[in-house]
């Protein structure tokens, strides 16, 4: 027996135009505010890894061959959707309304092709339940999107080499896979912690295909087809030079 709705009509059906949910309007503004505390009511459906906690994440085995890659930040300015994707690689408040408003900013990406899931920020130099907490952020949206009915692709990233051991928990075996790259050529032990996170991921999580945000870089051991996204400020500056008529010295 098939079902009539798709799990995506049926999210859709739950909200209305501005993207509230219908069975939250009808709970008064106090109990919203205490079942809305980080996303608490938006947990049904989820399986969770063991070790953390971590919502876990579902392959993305679909079609590849969007028209564009836009960031979240320019999701609203998009006038052709059906054939595009949608990254979070960006400076973290570009999408902190990503988390804040999660019902809100999930129903506006409703009419896009697929979504890379957010991938906050993690630090080096933070403590380790800061950045277990930005990990379980991006698992959390992109479970939440996924039961929702949407193409999600899995990120993953990584703090120190050490992290590594427990910042791919909840990714899924066999699926597309979305990592920023981006200021790798500035520095030469940047480029070698991506490199080995690369080799990591693939040997634990056997991807398909890889999305990277950022220039080419090289990736010595990878076996997996590896595609670059081009970073919107390389963008910017290649058109810059396009236009210019000031000479470059490169």
């Amino acid at each position: 027996m098939t079902n009539l709705f798709s799990s995506k009509e049926l999210y859709l059906l739950a909200h209305n135009s501005e993207g509230h949910a219908f069975a939250s309007a009808k709970l008064s503004q106090h109990y919203q505010r205490i079942v809305h505390q980080n996303n608490l009511d938006m947990m049904e459906g989820m399986n969770f890894s063991y070790i953390h906690g971590f919502p876990q994440l579902v392959p993305y085995k679909g079609p590849c061959s969007w028209s564009n890659i836009i960031p979240f930040s320019k999701r609203n300015k998009c006038k052709s959707k059906d054939n595009v994707a949608v990254h979070c690689f960006e400076q973290d408040y570009f999408f902190a309304t990503f988390w804040n408003n999660l019902d809100r900013s999930i129903f506006s990406l409703k009419d896009y092709a697929a979504v890379f899931a957010p991938d906050f920020t993690l630090y080096v130099d933070a403590p380790q339940p800061v950045n277990i907490w930005e990990v379980y952020r991006s698992r959390f949206c992109g479970a939440r999107m996924q039961l929702d009915g949407y193409n999600v692709i899995p990120t993953f990233s990584y703090a120190d080499a050490s992290s590594l051991s427990w910042t791919l928990e909840g990714l899924p075996m066999h699926s597309v896979l979305g990592v920023s790259g981006t200021g790798l050529k500035a520095s030469t032990a940047r480029l070698k912690l991506f490199q080995y996170a690369m080799r990591r991921a693939e040997e634990e999580l056997s991807p398909i295909l890889f999305y990277v945000y950022g220039d080419r870089v090289p990736l010595p051991g990878i076996s997996t087809e590896v595609r670059f996204i081009v970073p919107q400020i390389t963008k910017f500056f290649r058109n810059e030079y396009k236009h210019s008529t000031i000479e470059r010295p490169y």
